[in-house]
């Protein structure tokens, strides 16, 4: 009979005195877990305490995130911080704006996404409820901004249309420089986008359609400038029932002063666009494409075309006529993909339009024109070679970092939605990595060649044989953990999959989600095992370090979320020589427990509000993503341990660790193995009081002995 598993107790509440984001180091005890593998190499053997977490989005983030959005990216241009290069906002489909500002050069455009104070779409809370000092406007799914000077008062005003059919306006009351959006409704809203109630003071916000998507154009070189709205299915316009067959393109003339615009629908009569006979989900937008002095249109659409209309007539008087691949259009041969949504703007300095163009998968794809401004070609930029490019897998990203080919640098892999295990080798330094873009099953650079296992895969990383290689467990969300045995060498690695050599096999059916992480959790050598689902699950290894042999696993009920299923991370976060844990939840949360017992005797405790050592971004991850998959790793080689964050969308968010040597509570000092099996050993730190586990394991010694 195997030995019953011995019990991890947790208490929820804090007892001991804990500064946040000022300690975490490498564990006293032996880990390896999904992303926290560590490198036996000099750099990795003096470990300092985890300092401040700094949010680092794309320019500082290894694993860079792309400039678009979650889901039906929504892209728009415009020079919001007057300082003459285009800055870039999408629309997202949870209702939110992300802002990339250009921090490159008018010759060659680079993006870094802003939150907080530094997105003009977001606002100061006022809420004492919410423990957050900014907030992002939600507007509504899928908003589509169009920027204009609406005020004539110096700086970019916003209208932003979105999923339901309605327009909203957001007044610049910051800066040219420094804008502050402010959402104005009722009389103080643009006619007609809010509908007065008889003689009441109160007013409506008129729906004009379905999927709006503004854009700006002075489309009569009168000098003001007027709005054409993509919309599609129906709605009501102004309290009247309205019938939209299909997509179409709205036109409003901007007939208002200067300084207060009104903007005024015009029928089929007036309307230059009424001719649109393309998909749902028009995204209409404006540029000189010929050189030829007046204003042509682009329409994206839900099935992924692009239309051109081109402006037959003249700046003043416009005539638009749709034309194909035989008639010049440009990038009629392009596939975006689903809901296209094209903008046009200068990104290299070179005098003429580039293009770039959201899709339903969250992309914004760069299409350089490489022609000239009036006989216009172009060419998509990708990976690395684009300006909005980043490390993304599709979806359910799961993290997990070993120094795969014995070079001293920690590579990178990553599950997936499809159950690929995608890899990103490290051509850089242990101080500073330089991975490439994701290799796929289909890549024979990747030790996973080949191998598609089902799917939500999520790998880890353990010599589990103890022949000084890394073997590999991946879970799935497919009721399996599959082990995948080293054959090769710790530099030359080659994985098998081995069914009959699972240790963990007898166990796979106990959950249909799997996130396998490894530690020594009771410091007697060996690896033991965990998975959550309803809560901390824990297998013990009552075999040895060479031939493992795990016990059924035990639910720890006092570790729990409240989620059916979770990614568990080990990690000392307080710098006291043992092993700490975080929780990654389907809403997006990270729970952290604190390890108030010993290295080998642990007893957890959860921490919650300014007490979690993420606690300023704890909002902005509930809120922004969701499945998140935590993981561990020193990846710039200075003695402490940055945090990745896998996420539902495929992408990862990266905490540095900014910790600054001597400032924190010390140094947990670290010993590297000497048989070199990328194992950091350290010594166990013994703490007064009860030990629930040792407890435990002698009840249950006992009652083996007895059954015996």
């Amino acid at each position: 009979m195997k030995q019953t598993t011995p019990r991890i107790y947790a208490i929820t509440g804090h007892d001991k005195n804990f500064m946040p984001f000022s300690f975490m180091a490498k564990s006293a005890a032996t880990l390896s877990l999904a992303g926290l593998v560590f490198a036996a190499s000099p750099a990795h053997e003096a470990v300092a305490d985890i300092g401040p977490f700094e949010l680092k989005f794309r320019q500082d983030n290894p694993l860079m995130l792309p400039a678009g959005a979650d889901s039906y990216s929504r892209p728009a241009l415009a020079d919001i911080d007057d300082d003459g290069d285009l800055d870039l906002f999408v629309g997202t489909y949870e209702g939110t704006i992300y802002y990339f500002e250009n921090i490159g050069t008018d010759t060659a455009a680079d993006f870094e996404m802003r939150i907080g104070e530094d997105n003009p779409f977001w606002y100061a809370n006022t809420d004492t409820t919410i423990e957050a000092p900014y907030l992002p406007y939600n507007i509504g799914s899928m908003p589509s901004p169009a920027f204009s000077d609406l005020d004539s008062d110096g700086d970019l005003d916003a209208f932003v249309g979105e999923g339901y059919g309605v327009i909203n306006y957001f007044e610049n009351t910051g800066t040219a420089s420094a804008p502050l959006f402010t959402e104005r409704t009722g009389s103080d809203a643009p006619s007609p986008f809010w509908v007065q109630v008889g003689t009441s003071t109160d007013y409506n916000q008129a729906v004009v359609g379905g999927e709006t998507t503004p854009a700006f154009v002075d489309i009569d070189a009168d000098g003001d400038m007027d709005l054409f709205v993509g919309v599609s299915r129906g709605g009501s316009r102004s309290g009247q029932e309205i019938s939209i067959s299909s997509g179409e393109i709205l036109f409003f003339e901007n007939t208002g002063p200067a300084s207060a615009p009104a903007f005024v629908e015009y029928n089929s009569d007036g309307n230059p666009l009424d001719g649109y006979s393309g998909d749902y989900s028009p995204t209409p937008v404006f540029v000189d494409i010929d050189g030829d002095g007046d204003m042509d249109a682009f329409v994206g659409s839900d099935g992924g075309s692009l239309y051109l209309y081109r402006n037959i007539g003249t700046a003043q008087s416009p005539e638009f006529e749709e034309q194909g691949g035989d008639d010049g259009h440009p990038l009629d041969n392009f596939d975006a993909g689903s809901y296209s949504a094209p903008v046009f703007g200068d990104m290299d300095g070179d005098g003429d339009m580039d293009a770039l163009i959201g899709n339903g998968e969250g992309f914004v794809h760069f299409m350089k024109n490489t022609g000239t401004d009036d006989d216009p070609a172009f060419t998509e930029l990708q990976r690395k070679a684009s300006p909005t490019w980043g490390f993304d897998v599709g979806g359910e990203s799961a993290p997990a970092f070993v120094d795969i080919d014995g070079d001293g640098d920690m590579d990178a892999f990553a599950g997936s939605d499809q159950g690929y295990i995608y890899f990103m080798r490290n051509t850089g330094t242990a101080n500073d990595p330089v991975f490439n873009a994701p290799a796929g099953f289909d890549n024979p650079d990747n030790p996973f060649y080949g191998v598609d296992d089902n799917w939500d895969s999520a790998p880890a990383f353990v010599d589990i044989d103890g022949d000084g290689d890394m073997d590999a467990f991946v879970g799935t969300a497919n009721n399996s953990v599959n082990y995948f045995k080293n054959i090769g060498t710790a530099s030359a690695p080659d994985f098998v999959k081995m069914p009959l050599e699972n240790p963990l096999a007898d166990y796979a059916a106990d959950t249909y989600r799997w996130a396998p992480v490894f530690a020594d959790i009771d410091g007697d050598g060996d690896m033991d095992a965990f998975n959550f689902y309803d809560a901390l699950v824990f297998y013990e290894n009552i075999g040895t370090a060479t031939a493992p042999d795990f016990t059924f696993g035990l639910p720890l009920a006092e570790v729990t979320t409240g989620d059916e299923y979770g990614f568990p991370a080990f990690v000392d976060a307080d710098g006291d020589g043992d092993l700490d844990l975080v929780v990654g939840t389907p809403e997006g949360a990270i729970h952290y427990f604190e390890n108030t017992g010993t290295a080998d005797e642990p007893f957890f405790t959860e921490l919650t509000g300014t007490d979690h050592p993420l606690a300023d971004y704890l909002l902005y991850l509930e809120e922004g993503v969701d499945d998140t998959a935590p993981t561990f790793v020193d990846i710039d080689g200075d003695g402490d341990m940055d945090l990745f964050v896998g996420e539902a969308y495929g992408r990862f968010l990266f905490f540095e660790n900014t910790e600054i040597e001597g400032t924190g509570g010390g140094t947990t000092p670290a010993v590297a193995s000497d048989d070199d099996t990328c194992f950091i050993q350290t010594a166990s730190q013994s703490k007064a009081g009860f030990s629930p586990l040792q407890t435990v394991k002698n009840i249950y010694a006992s009652l083996v002995s007895f059954l015996r």
